[in-house]
C-alpha cells in the first residue's frame, strides 16, 4: 500500500517502506528488496499516474478506517463472487451481524511466492524477493514445496492469464 509509481520498474518492483495503517514507516524486514515484475502485472500498471498506486479516496496513505472498508465493501464480496471466501450474516436481537471467511489481501502475497515456486525459480532469489530468509522460507511453504515435488514447472504469467480468462468466461 505504499508503493509509488517511481517504485515500478521494467522488470521489478522496488518494496523500500510499507504503511501500518497509521501512516508510511520502515519495511517489515528493515530491508529494502526488489521483485521481478510480471509482464502481465506491469501491463496493469501501465499508464499509471505519478504517486501511490493504491491511493486513499483523498489520494494519500489508506488509514485503518478506510482500509477496513474497502476490505469489507470490495476485497469480500470479490472473494465471495470468485469462490475464494464466504460472506454470512445472521440476525442477533434485531442487528445484522456479518462475518467473513476466506482469503485476505496478505494472502496475495503468499500466491505470489507459491507461482515463483511453481515456476521452480531458485528458493534463495524468492527468499529475497519475499524479505525472508532461505530458513523462513522453507519453513513457511514448506507445504508448497511439498505439493509441487516433481510438477513440471509452469509460468506464472500463463497461470495470472488462465485465472483472468476463466473469471471473464463466468462472467460470459
Amino acid at each position: 500500500m505504499a508503493l509509488e509509481s517511481t517504485d515500478v520498474g521494467k522488470k521489478t518492483i522496488s518494496v523500500t517502506r510499507a504503511i501500518k495503517l497509521d501512516g508510511p514507516g520502515d519495511t517489515k524486514t528493515h530491508k529494502a528488496r526488489s521483485i521481478s515484475l510480471l509482464s502481465v502485472l506491469a501491463d496493469d500498471l501501465t499508464g499509471i499516474d505519478a504517486g501511490l498506486i493504491f491511493p486513499g479516496h483523498d489520494g494519500k496513505h489508506w488509514t485503518r478506517t478506510a482500509y477496513g472498508n474497502w476490505r469489507e465493501r470490495v476485497w469480500q464480496p470479490a472473494c465471495e463472487e470468485v469462490g475464494i471466501g464466504t460472506i454470512t450474516t445472521t440476525k442477533v436481537n434485531g442487528k445484522t451481524k456479518r462475518s467473513y471467511v476466506g482469503a485476505t489481501p496478505y494472502d496475495l502475497r503468499h500466491s505470489f511466492a507459491s507461482l515463483m515456486f511453481h515456476e521452480q525459480r531458485n528458493p534463495l532469489e524468492i527468499a529475497d524477493m519475499m524479505g525472508h530468509s532461505p530458513q523462513v522460507l522453507f519453513s513457511t511453504y514448506a507445504h508448497v514445496i511439498a505439493e509441487l515435488r516433481g510438477a513440471a514447472p509452469i509460468s506464472a504469467e500463463e497461470q495470472i492469464k488462465a485465472a483472468r480468462s476463466s473469471i471473464r468466461d463466468e462472467d460470459a
